[in-house]
């Protein structure tokens, strides 16, 4: 048991890592945008449109978790995350 832990415990904490890294940059957004024009109201406002689609999403995600399995789910989302941030500084507005 303690053998199968070692195998798993790096790749799920760098899950997390990932996830925690793409989540919290939020914050840093709302930073830059603060230097702007824009109210603090409106910028309270952005914070809620980042909770709201996680919230959302995330009652897909358990039907997807549950048919396909933890393992491919979390390879999954793992490339999704990282076509998006390849495909991010491309972009030409947030």
């Amino acid at each position: 048991m303690i053998q199968n832990y070692s195998k798993i415990a790096l790749p799920l904490k760098i899950s997390f890592l990932i996830f925690s890294m793409v989540l919290n940059c939020m914050g840093v957004i709302i930073l830059q945008l603060s230097a702007t024009n824009i109210s603090y109201t409106n910028l309270g406002f952005l914070e809620a449109f980042k909770d709201l689609p996680i919230a959302i999403f995330s009652l897909f995600a358990a039907t997807f978790i549950n048919r396909f399995g933890s393992k491919t789910s979390l390879i999954f989302s793992l490339l999704i995350v990282a076509v998006c941030c390849i495909l991010l500084p491309f972009v030409g507005g947030f």
